[in-house]
């Protein structure tokens, strides 16, 4: 039966297709999951790693919104740790990848959100690893 490493690594097979459509399919299967876990079924429950696999396939999205877009689900995921849920913590791959994705975007905010994300993750204790 399909669980959260199954889920997560198609997940990371589409955020590293370079396929178009590999927002919209990472987007899709971490819906599943959720909606999955959400129903009980707790062996498919997004973990960060899902969650940064799901930032990293945002790197194909469309150029202007997909700094917000992963900023999204970085906030989730840090939402979820505030209430509980140990496994959502963003770690220092999430956060790289969140700067990645901002400097892929063609937002004339990218780097100034970059250097703000880099603060906050000092803010949460974790060290740059770049």
């Amino acid at each position: 039966k399909p669980d959260t490493q199954s889920y997560s690594a198609v997940i990371d097979a589409w955020s590293k297709s370079g396929s178009p459509l590999s927002t919209e399919r990472a987007e899709y299967w971490l819906n599943v999951m959720e909606d999955k876990s959400n129903s009980g079924d707790f062996a498919v429950k997004p973990n960060a790693r899902t969650y940064t696999n799901v930032i990293n396939a945002l790197r194909t999205g469309e150029k202007r919104t997909m700094g917000d877009e992963a900023e999204k689900v970085l906030k989730m995921m840090e939402d979820k740790y505030a209430k509980g849920d140990l496994e959502s913590a963003p770690d220092i791959f999430t956060y790289s990848s969140v700067i990645n994705v901002w400097g892929r975007s063609t937002s004339p905010q990218k780097a100034k959100r970059a250097w703000e994300l880099i603060q906050r993750m000092k803010d949460n204790g974790l060290k740059p690893n770049t």
